[in-house]
């Protein structure tokens, strides 16, 4: 059973985090603000920490700086759930590791699969490479079969900027 620490100042949104994630098979403790949610992570090590930005006393972006600058809290793995604009918030949120900032309103299944991904219980993309030489090392002469795992969600952002990004260049090409 993974530990799952919800820091959502909105009572009602973390009480529906807090049943999905129970329903899910999940422990989950909660924090109504940063200070709160940084004690409470430094305290008791959740296995992942779901973040807002936007709340009382010390702001998410307040907490990720303290999570990462602590030695024991440094490594746990953080999604970002909020109502700040993306435009404003993911770069920042990337600088300092998090795994994936998805805005509110959510997409039940994206995050269910951001959790799972964070988590361990579904893999990302896997290094064909490293399968390679650990097969070579074992002396494995039988053909490899391909290697292939469903993308991350971060996989999918930043496929998907690259491709907004292209676009953006071709309206202007098309536009003239």
């Amino acid at each position: 059973m993974s530990r799952v620490l919800i820091a959502e100042d909105d009572r009602r949104i973390r009480q529906l985090l807090v049943d999905s994630l129970v329903d899910s098979g999940h422990e989950v403790m909660e924090a109504g603000d940063g200070g709160i949610a940084l004690e409470r992570s430094s305290r008791e090590r959740p296995d992942l920490i779901l973040l807002d930005v936007m709340m009382p006393k010390m702001d998410g972006f307040q907490v990720l700086r303290g999570l990462k600058s602590n030695p024991d809290t440094e490594a746990i793995p953080i999604i970002m759930l909020t109502a700040y604009p993306p435009e404003k918030g993911q770069a920042v949120a990337a600088e300092f590791g998090v795994l994936d900032y998805l805005s509110k309103p959510w997409d039940t299944r994206i995050l269910e699969s951001a959790i799972d991904v964070a988590l361990g219980r579904r893999p990302g993309f896997i290094d064909s490479r490293a399968e390679e030489r650990s097969s070579s090392d074992r002396g494995d002469e039988t053909e490899r079969q391909p290697n292939f795992s469903w993308p991350t969600p971060c996989d999918c952002i930043v496929t998907s900027l690259l491709l907004l990004c292209f676009l953006l260049k071709s309206v202007g090409w098309f536009l003239q």
